[in-house]
């Protein structure tokens, strides 16, 4: 084309790309000396988490159910399934628990699939239960949560389909459900595309990790450079990280080994779960293997493990055509068969305690008072003079923070005591919280009259939570860069 028409302008444009795409498409349209305008793909009002996948389709049902009408009641939203089959079942089995729900996908007629997305639009409504047929043009701006009850097959297609989610630009929730059979599944169906396995791989890294911000892992896959802290805590990992400890998989690579060896010797092949079955000691008997067998895991620990290893190429994915279909099964991968020992993998743990504890001063908390850290603000602020800040609570909520010169004053009736019991007629800051929503504005606070709970500390400033007497639903965020006397 260019050679062609080699004075005629060319514009390209696309939704997502990693920079190798970008040069490729480059190199094809010949035009390798051309501005690139790239914008980031950080989207701070989505929030990010990974959910395990119960085993059973009823239990999924049922959790889906109650993560819905829980966290969105009312609310839009979208729910991607793998396959035609997988979206007409669920959307049956949500209607029946009194979910407005439609499914979609490319074998209905074009005119059902644009009548079921204008009532979904007119919030007839609430989910649409889709393929990924539901894509092109869709911009409904108020799509409170995008889950994908099965997991993509690229990180570009999960940021593309998540990303369908609060474009209005007020916070909203992009869930994926994983398991180890949706793994096998997805790949059998991308192997043949020639980076289907290795863009699949990196999705599967993210739903796996236990510790790192998805955001960073998401930057990182579409070669952006993200601080931790521009997350802000909107994932599930910087919200409540785990508490995470280095697992060596040498022992547990050398028993699935033993097992895979005894497999091919009897000219049999293992799908990953019979490998996990043997591996437990379950299924075949004549698949098993003394000595291992991995008594100390539960069976989701163990899938992990084993897609873990996969990831790091000690296990490989071998695939087999049938008439019916096609299979995954598990071979030695390229690193157990030049003798190396597998990667050692991050497993994560309990969520950890995020209060915190100062070691120059303390502020008292009652023990009832910690759930305040639930409450917080999505961001923390420091208000200077005159200055407004607007944010969005937990709970959705828009909330605007200010503070002038005339807030603060001596205060009235109860003085704070300093720490030697005498009390202090320091000036004490007052702040007024405003919801937007409703204009409501609430009366200026004492900040000694509220409940404060001291809760981290990072590059010399404090971060607190205060919560206004007998308004349990009103919580604020203060960021202070000195200690608590001079708040």
């Amino acid at each position: 084309m260019r050679r062609t028409f080699p004075g005629t302008p060319i514009l390209g444009l696309t939704a997502t790309a990693t920079s190798r795409v970008i040069l490729d498409v480059q190199k094809i349209l010949d035009i390798q000396g051309c501005l690139v305008l790239k914008a980031s793909f950080n989207r701070p009002n989505l929030f990010y988490e990974v959910h395990p996948k119960p085993s059973s389709s009823a239990e999924c049902v049922d959790e889906l159910e109650k993560l819905i009408k829980s966290q969105f009641p009312g609310q839009s939203g979208i729910l991607y399934t793998m396959s035609i089959k997988d979206t007409e079942e669920l959307a049956k089995e949500l209607r029946k628990r009194d979910l407005k729900v439609a499914p979609y996908h490319a074998q209905l007629t074009a005119e059902a699939r644009s009548n079921i997305h204008r009532k979904w639009v007119q919030n007839i409504y609430q989910i649409v239960v889709a393929t990924i047929a539901f894509g092109m043009g869709i911009d409904k701006p108020d799509v409170r949560f995008v889950i994908h009850h099965c997991i993509s097959k690229s990180m570009e297609n999960f940021y593309q389909e998540s990303g369908r989610s609060g474009r209005d630009s007020r916070p909203a929730k992009c869930i994926v459900y994983w398991r180890f059979a949706d793994f096998a599944r997805q790949s059998t169906m991308v192997f043949t595309e020639q980076t289907g396995l290795e863009n699949l791989y990196g999705l599967i890294s993210y739903c796996l990790d236990s510790s790192r911000c998805r955001r960073n892992i998401i930057a990182e896959h579409f070669d952006e450079r993200w601080e931790t802290s521009d997350c802000n805590r909107m994932c599930d990992h910087c919200k409540t990280p785990r508490e995470v400890k280095h697992l060596n998989l040498a022992a547990y690579g050398e028993q699935l080994l033993l097992i895979l060896t005894k497999a091919v010797s009897k000219d049999q092949r293992l799908t990953g779960q019979k490998l996990i079955d043997a591996w437990l000691g379950k299924g075949a008997k004549d698949a098993r293997v003394e000595g291992a067998i991995a008594k100390d895991l539960s069976r989701e620990r163990a899938e992990i493990i084993v897609a873990f290893l996969i990831i790091d190429s000690f296990l490989k994915e071998d695939f087999h055509f049938t008439p019916y279909n096609t299979i995954s099964y598990i071979l030695p991968g390229p690193k157990a068969e030049a003798g190396l020992s597998p990667s050692s993998m991050q497993i994560g743990g309990r969520r950890k305690d995020l209060s915190y504890k100062s070691t120059s001063s303390t502020i008292s908390v009652k023990e009832s008072q910690s759930t305040l850290s639930k409450h917080s603000f999505n961001s923390s602020v420091k208000l200077k003079n005159n200055e407004t800040f607007v944010t969005t609570d937990n709970d959705k909520n828009v909330v605007k923070l200010s503070s002038s010169e005339n807030a603060i004053q001596k205060p009235s009736g109860k003085r704070k005591r300093e720490n030697n019991g005498q009390h202090s007629d320091k000036p004490q800051k007052k702040m007024k919280a405003v919801d937007v929503n409703s204009g409501s504005i609430s009366d200026s606070k004492d900040y000694d009259s509220t409940v404060v709970a001291h809760m981290s500390s990072s590059n010399g400033a404090i971060h607190y939570e205060a919560r206004e007497p007998k308004k349990r639903n009103r919580i604020i965020t203060v960021e202070d860069s000195s200690d608590e006397s001079d708040i």
